[in-house]
């Protein structure tokens, strides 16, 4: 019976902890939709780059944070914008 008790116990920890984490955090979907290589910035910080015409997901603490990209070689720039859902924000990089 300890065992079940427990067991329950872990559940219930791991589903609040689960719903929390999702709850605190920003999936950020950003889409390429050119045909340039481009790095993808967050907060100022460089996070990746993604190919032309991919997309790639990136998931951040929830609040406010600026994003900006840019395509290496070119003067080409997409933003900055500010995310700031909660749950998925999409970001279209288009030409």
């Amino acid at each position: 019976m300890k065992l079940v008790k427990t067991s329950i116990a872990i559940v219930v920890m791991l589903l609040l902890a689960t719903a929390v984490f999702a709850q605190s955090t920003v999936v950020l979907r950003v889409n390429n939709n050119t045909v340039f290589s481009v790095n993808i910035y967050i907060d100022d910080v460089y996070v990746g780059a993604l190919n032309p015409f991919s997309y790639s997901f990136v998931r951040i603490p929830y609040g406010s944070h600026m994003v900006y990209a840019t395509a290496p070689g070119t003067s080409i720039t997409w933003g900055p914008s500010v995310v700031y859902d909660e749950g998925i924000y999409t970001w279209n990089l288009n030409p």
